[in-house]
């Protein structure tokens, strides 16, 4: 197994990447709570449906399959 040699180099270019994420990251504004809250519910909600018309999707299928 080969193993890897990290020397300076390698390292210096992941630290200036990581700074630039973070600054570039820190600029986003978090969301509150209550956004938070709300998008989780509005996934939920959205997988539901989902799965519903996946669902009646299925059943279709397999009355059409079996006509």
């Amino acid at each position: 197994m080969r193993q890897l040699k990290i020397t300076k180099q390698i390292t210096d270019r992941n630290d200036a990447a990581l700074g630039l994420y973070l600054q570039e990251i820190s600029k986003i504004k978090l969301l509150t709570t209550e956004e938070e809250v709300e998008l989780a519910r509005r996934i939920k909600e959205q997988s539901i449906e989902k799965l519903k018309i996946r669902q009646h999707s299925n059943k279709l299928l397999k009355e059409y399959v079996s006509y």
